[in-house]
């Protein structure tokens, strides 16, 4: 366990007030966060094959995806206590998530996320905002709403895997990416010739993404 210090800013100053110490944490993991209008989407299209897709039988699949007892986010609603809804509590769920998606609208608490930061292992000085990772608990009835959601896409929409993508693609992960460069290298070494790997990180990748350019069409 590491209590958070003294954190040095993007202009090279410490700051050690706790205020000042969260303004630092959150303007790093959470770039140009606004708060979105609390509203409905206007002239909402509304996708009767993404409604229909929505079935009490995938809010359970996606409740029971959740281990039981995973830390609750902010609604203090552990995963267990979804597993043990009657089927008439998961009709209503059911519901509810089809009103969000007709809408476009996202409950004001699903969008309420608690924010642990935890200590990056090995770094040198703990007085700089990247050797800290911010760890976002939010709540399980939007996690679920998501998991369905993502369903939908890997079924209905992305049929076919990128070439090569081992990410979020089902049957596929770190252990089947390695395995796959590890083979290639091999395959070259073996027969007396180089093999060049380029490996690159994008830093903040995914906080600095700007959402219109991933949206498919």
């Amino acid at each position: 366990h590491r209590e958070i210090g003294m954190i040095r800013a993007s202009n090279g100053y410490h700051v050690d007030t706790p205020g000042q110490i969260l303004d630092v944490l959150m303007d790093s993991g959470f770039p140009d966060n606004v708060e979105p209008e609390d509203a409905p989407l206007a002239h909402r299209i509304i996708n009767d094959e993404v409604t229909e897709f929505i079935t009490p039988y995938k809010v359970r699949m996606a409740f029971k995806s959740f281990k039981p007892y995973k830390v609750a986010g902010p609604d203090g609603i552990p995963p267990i206590a979804l597993h043990h809804l009657n089927e008439s509590a998961q009709e209503y769920v059911a519901e509810l998530f089809r009103a969000v998606i007709r809408t476009g609208y996202t409950p004001r608490v699903w969008r309420e996320i608690r924010v642990a930061y935890i200590p990056k292992p090995g770094k040198e000085t703990y007085d700089n905002v990247k050797a800290f990772r911010p760890i976002s608990l939010s709540n399980f009835l939007g996690k679920a709403l998501e998991r369905i959601v993502q369903w939908y896409v890997s079924e209905k929409i992305i049929i076919t895997p990128l070439p090569n993508q081992h990410a979020y693609t089902a049957g596929f992960g770190t252990e089947t990416a390695l395995t796959t460069a590890t083979n290639f290298m091999e395959k070259f070494v073996l027969r007396g010739q180089y093999c060049l790997a380029v490996s690159f990180d994008c830093t903040g990748a995914f906080d600095y993404i700007q959402h219109d350019k991933a949206r498919t069409t």
